[in-house]
């Protein structure tokens, strides 16, 4: 096996804010059921009952995945420009890959 050692010099934005928005909706769900959970708690403690606490605990849910997709997407642009500019001006991340054949 042969070693060769590069250097990543500029990432693709729209690749690394895709991934990014993956990890947001990962972000958004297990945010959303805390917070959907906390709405529930709270509506039981004032004494709320019924399909509005409930509605507005599934919809805060899905506004956190919306939420987190949207922010974190956004995050990997900002990431990934940052990266290019300073790659640009000292370098990439050096790294050693093992080529098989």
């Amino acid at each position: 096996m042969a070693e060769r050692v590069t250097v990543l010099k500029e990432i693709g934005a729209m690749s690394v804010a895709k991934i990014y928005a993956v990890f947001g909706a990962i972000w958004g769900l297990f945010m959303g059921a805390i917070l959907a959970l906390n709405i529930g708690a709270g509506a039981s403690a004032m004494g709320l009952g019924g399909l509005g606490p409930m509605g507005v605990g599934i919809m805060g849910f899905f506004l956190m995945i919306i939420i987190g997709v949207v922010i974190f997407f956004v995050m990997g642009l900002v990431v990934a420009f940052v990266y290019n500019v300073i790659a640009g001006w000292i370098g990439g991340i050096e790294m050693t890959l093992d080529i098989r054949e």
